[in-house]
């Protein structure tokens, strides 16, 4: 089966989809495991019953930030139980097969899925690909591109030219020292 992304759910109820993503929370209530399921579309919750004894299995092994993918139904969440906001938040997958893609070995510097990152430059920096999973921080970038491509399409559209010369970015980014050497004291710097 195709893969459905996130975004694309509300228009699936009641009809069975394909997910993938990261786990962004797993929450075990004794009998229910609920996994909120992310992908670059944004979130939803699985709920794995324990009929489904396979997928139940492997969700008992889950942490946050294994890559997943599910298969089952589109429902909507019991009356109650919907959250405001996303229209994603008003639904839940019902799993009935699940495979685990990838497992994470270690423990990250800092949780992922926490609505604010307060971590020094350092870490935040040293660890970018992994703060670009943050829903914050990757809605930041998401803002910035949409900022340059408007920019960039307005710039063109006044008859602007855009160069990227190769050779400039290459001793730029990988060879700065050599192309702008500081001297002190008649020492290269």
């Amino acid at each position: 089966m195709e893969r459905t992304l996130i975004s694309q759910t509300p228009e699936k109820i009641g009809e069975k989809v394909s997910l993938s993503g990261w786990i962004n929370v797993r929450r075990d209530h004794g009998k229910l495991i609920f996994l909120d399921l992310r992908d670059r579309t944004g979130i939803v919750q699985a709920v794995i019953l324990p009929d489904k004894k396979e997928a139940y299995q492997k969700a008992k092994t889950i942490k946050n930030e294994f890559v997943v993918s599910i298969f089952g139904k589109v429902k909507e969440r019991p009356s109650g139980q919907s959250k405001e906001g996303e229209s994603t938040n008003k639904l839940e997958i019902e799993v009935e097969e699940l495979e685990i893609i990838s497992a994470t070995e270690d423990d990250f510097p800092f949780e992922i899925s926490a609505k604010e990152l307060k971590l020094n430059a350092q870490t935040l920096f040293d660890n970018r690909n992994l703060s670009l999973r943050n829903r914050k921080i990757n809605d930041i970038f998401r803002l910035y591109s949409v900022l340059l491509d408007s920019y960039g399409r307005a710039m063109r559209a006044d008859d602007f030219l855009e160069i990227n010369n190769e050779k400039q970015s290459e001793n730029f980014c990988w060879n700065w020292k050599r192309g702008y050497t500081v001297r002190f004291m008649g020492i290269p710097g």
